[in-house]
């Protein structure tokens, strides 16, 4: 057997709120038939197309990842150099259907509330308080006033907040809880991203590095929130959030290397003993609201080399 060049098509599901179109920068990640094993990776370009070397007559499971989309997350093909193509069309479901904001400086969060009998929640009040970050926008001072907004009879709730700011949420059942969001610098998000946000990706800009003993190396590396927001990001000028507030990082063998974050978020290696080890990062438990079904996440891993 041999390798063959397996062609991933991924596109929008041409739904109501879709438009068929191909979906660039969507994750790809091959794993064995059984999940264990991780096999190999990429992102699909510009016509949503990615080309992976994969071994002839297997088969494979394979995971998909995009900001506002969905994936079957049962997938498998069968790669076999008998067959015509080798060309695998994926579809992924448009997930963030919510009007835009008719403001450029402006995002418009949207959302339906249902209560524990999934019955939609009429008057549940949210208020949003921004907490000083911006305090300009666009030449105009952004008082630190309060904006309440409720659903409606059928759930329906939306308000428009100033991209890139950073707000205190009250919401009617959990007042006792202050929530602080970062909104993403777009016109239109979830009110559920917004307010809960998961950790989506985490991705290092290189899957391996070799480094001496005592030598520095500087990874680059983003985690993205199901938001939209990327580390490292500000909610004000005291509280800074970076990939570490939300992710453990474990070495497969401890003392190869020290682990640590320059300014950028980005990951800092010093070699520290001859060897090998590999970085993989985890959610920190309780960091998250807990949701079901579990959402599906794209998190990389590092494998490291230090020589003597």
């Amino acid at each position: 057997m041999g390798l063959v060049s397996t062609t991933f098509s991924i596109t929008e599901k041409a739904l109501p709120a879709g438009s068929g179109q191909a979906l660039e920068d969507a994750i790809v990640r091959v794993f064995s038939e059984d999940g264990e094993t991780f096999v190999t990776q990429g992102t699909t370009d510009s016509d949503g197309e990615l080309v992976l070397e994969l071994e002839d007559e297997t088969t494979y499971w394979v995971r998909f990842f995009l900001v506002g989309y969905s994936f079957d997350s049962l997938l498998t093909i069968d790669v076999d150099s008998s067959e015509s193509s080798n060309t695998f069309d994926v579809e992924g479901t448009y997930l963030l259907e919510h009007p835009p904001s008719a403001n450029q400086y402006l995002c418009r969060a949207t959302g339906y509330v249902r209560g524990a009998d999934w019955h939609p929640k009429p008057g549940i009040r949210m208020t949003f308080s921004i907490t000083g970050e911006p305090r300009v926008v666009a030449g105009g001072v952004m008082l630190p006033q309060d904006v309440i907004v409720e659903s409606d009879a059928e759930g329906w709730i939306e308000v428009e907040l100033v991209q890139g700011g950073a707000y205190d949420v009250v919401v009617t059942g959990m007042d006792d809880e202050v929530l602080r969001v970062k909104v993403p610098e777009s016109q239109a998000i979830s009110i559920t991203e917004l307010i809960w946000p998961y950790v989506v990706s985490y991705e290092f800009g290189e899957s391996s590095v070799t480094l001496a003993v005592d030598e520095e190396v500087t990874v680059s590396a983003v985690m993205t929130l199901s938001s939209g927001v990327t580390t490292p990001f500000e909610l004000d000028n005291d509280d800074r959030f970076v990939a570490g507030s939300w992710l453990d990082f474990e070495e497969s063998t401890e003392g190869i290397v020290e682990i640590t974050f320059d300014d950028d978020d980005n990951m800092v290696l010093t070699g520290q003993t001859a060897g090998t080890t590999t970085i993989t990062p985890s959610v920190k438990d309780n960091v998250e609201a807990s949701r079901l079904p579990t959402p599906t996440r794209s998190l990389g891993t590092l494998s490291v080399t230090v020589t003597g």
